[in-house]
């Protein structure tokens, strides 16, 4: 992802990369609840490698999620920006 986020960077964009210290205790605390109760169902139960793939797409859901969510909120920051803008210019 650097070349995208060093590209973005030359053209003025600020960019960082979304990682795990983003994502607020709380929410890593229900994901590990849940994988926790995930991990007494049969056929999770006492097979480690199942146990691990789980918490890893748990983990990839979470953050896209946050992802999506972080995007939104950029753009409607941004739309209300515009239309700000566009209101001051005709005014």
């Amino acid at each position: 992802l650097m070349p995208v986020v060093d590209a973005l960077t030359g053209k003025g964009w600020r960019v960082r990369y979304l990682c795990q210290e983003d994502l607020a205790a709380a929410s890593k605390d229900k994901r590990n609840c849940w994988l926790d109760r995930l991990r007494q169902l049969p056929g999770v139960a006492g097979r480690p490698h199942v146990q691990q793939v789980l918490g890893a797409l748990a983990e990839r859901l979470q953050m896209g999620w946050l992802a999506a969510d972080e995007g939104r909120f950029a753009c409607g920051i941004s739309y209300k920006l515009m239309l700000a803008l566009i209101v001051a210019q005709r005014g």
